[in-house]
């Protein structure tokens, strides 16, 4: 079953931490820095809310690189090991 995400306010209420991310906007390839402590792994979201990439997490800083896709608001989401959000970022994707 895929997973999808309603990106759908500015607000991110009751998340216990967030991160970084960086360039935004972006092409291809972003950086996240001060992923949360217990944040297990990540995933992309495209503007469909549709998970376009999933990522163990090995440190508090990843260098990730998307999947080719059109322009658009992205969503990064690190989720812990119990399937908790821990913390999310938009990005805006810039159209090729």
């Amino acid at each position: 079953m895929p997973i999808k995400l309603l990106i759908s306010s500015q607000s991110e209420p009751g998340l216990q931490s967030s991160f970084t991310c960086f360039p935004n906007p972006f092409i291809h390839q972003i950086t996240l820095e001060n992923i949360p402590e217990g944040a297990h792994h990540i995933v992309a979201f495209d503007q469909l809310g549709t998970a376009i990439l999933k990522r163990k997490i090995a440190s508090s800083s990843e260098e990730i690189s998307l999947p080719p896709g059109p322009g658009g608001m992205y969503a990064i989401v690190a989720f812990n090991l119990q399937g908790q959000i821990m913390g999310s970022y938009r990005l805006i994707r810039v159209a090729e």
